[in-house]
């Protein structure tokens, strides 16, 4: 059980990364505000833009740099350092009021996020149990998701800057609870040799008998010497490296145009575009709410439902939820009576909520930890999760500028279009990882040319 004790200690980093995620879309109005900015003048819709999506534009980066420290220097340690620019973001959000000081600090906080998203899905697969690691992996999602409720919640009733020195301690708290209880992958000391500190660590988390330990121990050794360290041209040579890469790529890809940024970043610029029924702040904690609450879903079923049935559902429940929100926003800009359906931005981002946290929110970034080998797994994840937040990038930066004329409808339609080719692309190519081991999997991808619409089938018939 002790590996449990620390997944959950080390998952608070993204419940971390969840506040910092939808920290604009509170803040977003008082900085614009003609008087209640606090910078003692409005920014401009350029200026907040760039606020938020330079997040997005340092996690491009932080991918590479955390993870080529979480093979230097290890798991754990790299996990405290990606908490420092949290903590100093927000202290620097409270005390230091210029733009500019607002630009760097969301940058370095974004290379954070994209060190949270590439070292903790890894961090999970290596520590935990083949029986739970689905469950244990999605689990990052339930505290992302808290921190989109807290953010939501705090962000709408707090002044400026308690609420980000309220934000502030939740780093702080991290980096002492993580350094004091967790305990480093028994993985990475194999990889670097540490045998004994390996067993160590072995015998912390998994309080299993001498026998079952050793076991394990030998079979991580067996797998690192069949790993050699590989660059990121391996990535592409090999088919099941290809393979794999491909559909972490993909799936993150199709996450992104889910159009999820865009709602997180701008959800009470929607409101107040869409004219609800409801104050935009107020619609805004009903969406976090409705993340928190809905984030334990997938943890629960994951392990019996399996990967690709969440992926497809989820999917389909974007475009039913994304469709008529596309129509009620473009009908509202060319000048039709809408307001007697004004609750219709409300339930359609609620259903969102619900159905991207199905599957799309977490198993693309849990599954990443299950497709790659050692010799290329940080590396690959890097890659993909650094053109996930490419992506992320363009849309955060790019969107706002939708809600000014009509294509904020249209954009809609091209998010649900995009989960319309999720669909076939889940069913016939994405493989499913559900009880497989780790070396399975690699075999699957190695061999497997058409995975998988048997796979699908098994899991229907199980559901």
């Amino acid at each position: 059980m002790g590996y449990i004790i620390d997944v959950l200690v080390g998952n608070i980093i993204g419940f971390i990364a969840g506040t910092v995620l939808t920290w604009s879309s509170p803040v977003q109005l008082d900085l614009e505000h003609p008087t209640d900015a606090p910078f003692g003048y409005p920014l401009t819709s350029e200026q907040t833009s760039w606020i938020s999506s330079l997040l997005a534009l340092g996690a491009i980066v932080g991918p590479f740099v955390f993870g080529i420290l979480a093979d230097k220097i290890g798991r754990k340690p790299t996990l405290l350092v990606c908490a420092v620019p949290f903590l100093i973001g927000f202290l620097v959000f409270s005390f230091v009021l210029y733009p500019w000081i607002f630009y760097v600090a969301r940058f370095l906080m974004g290379m954070s996020v994209g060190g949270v998203f590439t070292v903790v899905p890894i961090y999970i697969g290596e520590v935990a149990e083949v029986s739970n690691r689905g469950a244990l992996g999605t689990s990052l999602n339930c505290y992302i998701c808290f921190g989109f409720f807290f953010s939501h919640f705090a962000g709408s009733y707090l002044s400026f800057f308690v609420f980000n020195l309220i934000l502030s301690i939740f780093p702080a708290t991290f980096i002492v609870l993580f350094f004091i209880i967790a305990e480093e992958s028994p993985h990475y000391y194999v990889i670097k040799g540490k045998l004994d500190q390996a067993e160590m660590a072995l015998k912390k988390i998994r309080k299993g008998s001498e026998e079952v330990i050793n076991e394990e121990l030998m079979e991580m050794v067996e797998k690192v010497k069949e790993s050699q360290s590989g660059s990121f041209l391996d990535i592409f040579k090999h088919k099941g490296l290809r393979k794999g890469f491909l559909i972490c790529v993909c799936l993150l890809g199709f996450q992104q145009f889910s159009g999820i940024n865009a709602v997180l970043f701008y959800v009470e610029g929607i409101f107040t575009y869409a004219t609800t029924n409801l104050h935009p702040k107020v619609c805004s904690i009903i969406v976090g709410a409705t993340q928190f609450l809905t984030s334990f879903t997938t943890p629960l079923v994951v392990d019996r439902v399996g990967r690709k049935v969440l992926l497809i559902v989820s999917a389909v429940g974007i475009i039913i939820s994304e469709v008529p929100l596309g129509i009620y926003c473009y009908m509202h800009i060319k000048g039709y009576h809408v307001e007697d359906v004004g609750f219709i931005p409300i339930l359609c981002l609620v259903m969102y909520i619900i159905m991207f946290n199905t599957g799309l929110a977490i198993l693309p970034w849990s599954m990443m930890g299950e497709l790659f080998p050692d010799s290329v797994k940080f590396k690959a994840s890097s890659l993909a999760t650094s053109i996930t937040w490419f992506l992320g990038f363009f849309i955060a930066k790019y969107f706002p500028s939708a809600t000014d004329n009509v294509w904020l409808g249209i954009a809609f339609w091209i998010f649900a279009g995009f989960c319309i080719i999720c669909i076939p692309f889940t069913i016939f190519y994405v493989i499913e990882t559900k009880g497989k081991s780790l070396q399975e999997i690699q075999d699957i991808l190695q061999n497997l040319k058409r995975p998988a619409v048997q796979g699908l089938q098994i899991d229907l018939e199980e559901a």
